[in-house]
């Protein structure tokens, strides 16, 4: 939109998704591996393991097409 912007907003691109991926693993993995721990130990329904990585996958999807 603004030539004056395109290498601020290039460089801008590598920072955030080193932030989103630093997030990623910061929130989202930890998750994943105590819902695992309780689908193993029995404590977690075995279907609701299933839609929840179906519903991180499609996240993930819809926010790399809407970037």
């Amino acid at each position: 939109m603004d030539p004056e912007f395109r290498v601020t907003s290039s460089s801008l691109s590598a920072l955030i998704n080193r932030v989103a991926t630093i997030m990623m693993f910061i929130l989202i993995a930890p998750y994943l591996a105590g819902l695992t721990d309780g689908v193993v130990s029995g404590k977690v329904n075995q279907g609701f393991y299933p839609r929840v990585l179906v519903r991180m996958v499609l996240s993930r999807l819809a926010g790399a097409v809407f970037a």
